[in-house]
């Protein structure tokens, strides 16, 4: 079952985390399903999923119950424990610039560690409601348009859903709710196979 998504616009894939009893794997695929792969299999009780948008979309993971973050490459290599002294239960992630915010579930609090894991975590708001999400804002986190791909959903004729992807020449791919086809009559559209 799905614990955690993370999605990497730039890649065009989704990662998530597939939580079963006490052991999790990181996964991905495109972001219409295809091309799915497991990145990390052994991995704790995973609580935080982030991509970093400052990097070559690198993921980064907490785990609660063990207290330390964790990274790989997009693809799944390099993995490194960046943070593991001094976390107070991490629960929530997300990432700007250099720094790792985490949201403490045990004492209703934000921090901010160096996400190669140099100092020491900082305090930025104590007192809280424990913050299961976390969700920083800033413009910095926005690629610019150059940085994206062409998006070729933008004159796509999807009559229900358009999703942006690498295994299409068309740059996208139509997609429809369960039990219905898609048709190319000039656009795509969706056809229900219910009788």
């Amino acid at each position: 079952r799905p614990t955690a998504i993370a999605v990497n616009p730039l890649r065009r894939r989704i990662y998530w985390i597939e939580q079963e009893m006490s052991q999790a794997k990181l996964r991905s695929a495109y972001l219409d399903g295809d091309d799915i792969k497991t990145l990390v299999q052994d991995l704790g009780t995973v609580s935080g999923l982030i991509v970093d948008p400052f990097t070559d979309g690198r993921v980064y993971w907490s785990d609660m119950v063990a207290g330390y973050v964790e990274s790989v490459n997009a693809t799944g290599g390099d993995r490194q424990r960046v943070i593991y002294k001094g976390l107070h239960k991490p629960q929530s992630i997300d990432i700007l610039w250099e720094d790792l915010y985490y949201g403490s579930e045990v004492l209703g609090a934000v921090y901010r560690h160096n996400k190669f894991g140099q100092g020491v975590n900082v305090s930025v708001a104590m007192g809280m409601i424990p913050p299961f999400a976390l969700q920083l804002v800033h413009p910095l986190k926005q690629p610019s348009g150059e940085e994206f791909p062409p998006n070729g959903c933008q004159n796509a004729m999807c009559s229900f859903l358009c999703v942006t992807t690498d295994a299409s020449s068309d740059g996208f791919k139509c997609l429809c709710s369960d039990n219905a086809t898609v048709i190319r009559d000039g656009g795509y559209r969706c056809n229900s196979n219910l009788a």
